[in-house]
């Protein structure tokens, strides 16, 4: 896509398509043909960061955000075990997978850090998501 038609997708970068900041900048929410939505990093530096590419939304569909997301919750300096425990469906509680749900929680934790030279690389979260397929019933196999 060229600059004019990634600017014309984003109503010229508008704040209102502003979607979160990354490391190397801003990302915002484009409009582009057949009714679709991406994602555009304003350094125009493509990247696709969830293994599996990139998921295209139309517009018909529905996204249900509560009024405190789990980001705002997980996210806060005051974060602690409890807090997060709050988060977690208490039906998956005592399932034998507490070790590991903590465990995910807290990479989701790191994630959302506010400075993003705070957060961890893609390849530093991939290595935390394999040690946390390791743990076994809160032991390490």
């Amino acid at each position: 896509m060229s600059f004019m038609a990634l600017n014309n997708a984003t109503d010229s970068f508008d704040k209102h398509n502003l979607i979160g900041f990354g490391k190397k900048g801003k990302l915002y929410k484009a409009r582009i043909p057949y009714d679709r939505l991406a994602a555009v990093k304003r350094n125009f530096e493509p990247k696709i960061s969830n293994f599996g590419g990139a998921i295209v939304f139309s517009k018909r569909q529905d996204f249900y955000m509560p009024k405190e997301t789990v980001k705002e919750r997980i996210s806060h300096p005051s974060t602690t075990i409890d807090t997060l425990y709050r988060v977690v469906d208490k039906s998956l509680i005592g399932r034998g997978d507490d070790a590991k749900i903590f465990g995910l929680l807290d990479i989701a934790r790191n994630c959302v850090e506010p400075l993003p030279d705070e957060r961890p690389t893609m390849l530093q979260v991939y290595k935390m998501l394999i040690d946390v397929k390791k743990i076994n019933n809160g032991f390490e196999d």
